[in-house]
């Protein structure tokens, strides 16, 4: 198992790292340079779904060194999708995942401590006028960040011990007691300010019966002589029709003859 020693608060202390490396791979290296700035010192996690972001020419590059007639993206002066680079760099990091949890490392949480990319040789096509190819050697270490670290040592302190203190008891039998006699008086007090003072006494109320009487007798009289026109009315329409029903049998028509 590979370790490192580190140096935390002037203590020299051992970490574990993963390791992981690509020899002459087929991309640029000055690439390799700008995505190995980017992605040092972050997640896994991050990285390798900004390489797919790139892959899918959804985030660029951003390119610091290598700008010559480079044009910029949005959010940024220049940068570019280098996707052949982007997606040798995924392999690499897959890579190293699977050898931390050959080691028993969390692979959810862990960081980029170091990534580079580097020159590797120049292969030369046969015959006099051969073409070359550029090639780079990739190389990553990745540990398991801080936030794990801090998980595992809450994990591990035992929980501190809580005192119970006992509170005394006091007792409010006389308080209560006291305070009753209160509360009958304000509850008397809201009975009287519930009561309604517009209610008539008697006397008035044998006012005003007689009052109602005479008016009901009055609108009652009205309403019979009403009735007693009305019925005058009907009665005096059915001796007319009665009439000129007697005519129609008689003559044979209701209308009448002129003179000659």
């Amino acid at each position: 198992m590979t370790t490192t020693k580190t140096k935390a608060n002037g203590k020299e202390a051992n970490a574990v790292v993963a390791i992981a490396k690509a020899l002459n791979v087929p991309v640029s290296t000055k690439q390799g340079i700008e995505i190995s700035r980017f992605l040092r010192f972050h997640s896994t996690t991050f990285a390798k779904k900004f390489l797919e972001d790139v892959i899918a020419l959804r985030k660029p590059v951003p390119f610091v060194r290598a700008t010559k007639d480079m044009g910029h993206k949005a959010g940024m002066s220049s940068g570019r999708f280098p996707i052949k680079t982007a997606a040798q760099f995924l392999k690499l990091i897959q890579s190293v995942e699977a050898n931390a949890q050959v080691k028993g490392m969390n692979s959810s949480s862990l960081k980029i401590v170091h990534l580079v990319s580097n020159k590797a040789n120049i292969p030369r096509g046969a015959g006099r006028m051969g073409r070359s190819h550029k090639s780079s050697n990739l190389e990553i270490h990745v540990k398991e960040g801080k936030v794990a670290k801090a998980a595992s040592k809450a994990t591990t302190t035992p929980a501190a011990a809580v005192k119970h203190v006992e509170t005394p008891t006091v007792e409010k039998v006389e308080t209560v007691e006291k305070s009753t006699p209160k509360v009958e008086a304000q509850k008397i007090e809201a009975h009287k300010m519930d009561v309604p003072h517009n209610i008539p006494h008697k006397t008035e109320a044998a006012k005003i019966a007689p009052k109602l009487s005479a008016v009901s007798e009055e609108y009652l009289k009205k309403v019979q002589a009403s009735q007693a026109q009305t019925h005058k009315k009907e009665e005096k329409e059915l001796n007319e029709v009665t009439n000129l029903y007697e005519e129609l049998k008689k003559k044979g028509t209701l209308r009448q003859g002129r003179s000659v």
